[in-house]
């Protein structure tokens, strides 16, 4: 339910539906990463940075959760920050797989676009998952008005 929320765009929605659920179990790390989303959207950086900090800590590290913290980082003008999860993301994925989703989201807020589409074709030739959420993934939408973004949106058939 939370997910759907945010793909709506209903952010204090996803802050009480996460709230209720950590109130059930506080080492739910989706939660945390979806409270961060939240947060993040509102423009409350460091309250989302302090989230994925909590959820990549339960999540054992996981990309998705250090992808979050990155573009987190780099919103709140943490930039030194976002590239260092940038670096481990880069270091884990040659260990074992790494969407370049995760990688793509951090350019995106540092602000390099250039770079996030560099990586976006990377997320279309492995075919990731994720793609299937382009359309409506709020944190790309500094790249939404971009020709090339349009003309991936069109070639994925979204």
């Amino acid at each position: 339910m939370g997910v759907i929320l945010y793909y709506r765009r209903e952010y204090e929605a996803v802050i009480e539906q996460c709230h209720r659920i950590l109130s059930l179990d506080s080492t739910f790390y989706g939660a945390h990463w979806l409270l961060g989303l939240a947060y993040e959207q509102l423009g409350l950086y460091q309250e989302a940075v302090q989230e994925f900090q909590r959820g990549y800590e339960l999540a054992d590290g996981a990309p998705r959760m250090l992808g979050a913290l990155g573009h987190g980082y780099a919103l709140w003008g943490k930039q030194q920050e976002a590239r260092d999860a940038l670096a481990k993301l880069m270091k884990l994925a040659r260990e074992r797989y790494v969407s370049p989703f995760e990688m793509a989201l951090i350019h995106v807020g540092l602000g390099d676009s250039s770079k996030s589409f560099e990586w976006l074709r990377k997320v279309r030739e492995v075919r990731s998952y994720e793609l299937i959420f382009l359309r409506v993934e709020p944190r790309y939408d500094p790249l939404r008005t971009d020709k090339q973004f349009l003309t991936l949106l069109e070639r994925l058939g979204l």
